[in-house]
């Protein structure tokens, strides 16, 4: 998509799918439901608002680009250092629903940075629509993202229930996660160092 349209464009639809599925799924009244609007509304949103926004950053540098993108990518680790004990906060004293809603609200407000992303290259088609997705190195890449995924949000949603079932308080509780944004901002700018001096495809 950031290929055939402008980087605004693609991060503004995914900020609105991210929106539409908070507040729809506020107001779902069962879990089933939720599978769709939160689990693949709420997914694609991510993905067209992250992707390209990492993409964009990485034009403008030569020299350090992998620094750069790891300075970038680590904005969410400080979401995740940040949000979840306001979150858990939000949601003893209003409701999970409301939570929610309040969340999407703030994603809107901030949306207006996707207007200062600008590309730097023009735009290079050196495969087809269908090439790409035959190529080893994209199939490598897609399947690493699959298993590396397991490994990596699967703590970020049982952590919490798992510390709530020995004994430790709500809001406690969500600091777990708030450590696990820290060391996962020093380790995402951290690699991106690492791979100006070894590679990429090294690290």
């Amino acid at each position: 998509l950031c290929d055939r349209l402008r980087f605004t464009v693609v991060i503004c639809c995914g900020a609105f799918l991210l929106v539409t599925g908070l507040i729809v799924s506020s107001f779902m009244p069962t879990l089933p439901p939720m599978f769709i609007t939160y689990g693949l509304v709420i997914g694609v949103g991510i993905s067209m608002s992250f992707i390209p926004a990492i993409g964009g950053v990485g034009q403008w540098f030569q020299k350090h680009r992998g620094l750069a993108v790891g300075v970038a990518v680590s904005g969410s680790g400080v979401g995740n250092f940040a949000l979840p004990p306001i979150a858990q906060v939000i949601i003893g004293r209003l409701g999970w629903r409301q939570a929610m809603r309040i969340l999407a609200a703030f994603v809107s407000l901030v949306i207006g940075a996707a207007f200062i992303i600008r590309r730097r290259v023009p735009v290079q088609r050196v495969w087809g629509l269908g090439g790409v997705y035959k190529t080893k190195p994209f199939i490598l890449l897609f399947l690493s993202g699959i298993f590396g995924g397991y490994g990596y949000l699967i703590p970020f949603v049982h952590i919490v229930p798992y510390a709530r079932d020995r004994g430790i308080d709500s809001v406690s509780a969500s600091f777990l996660l708030s450590i696990m944004g820290a060391a996962s901002t020093v380790g995402r700018i951290l690699l991106g160092l690492l791979a100006d001096k070894w590679g990429r495809l090294n690290v």
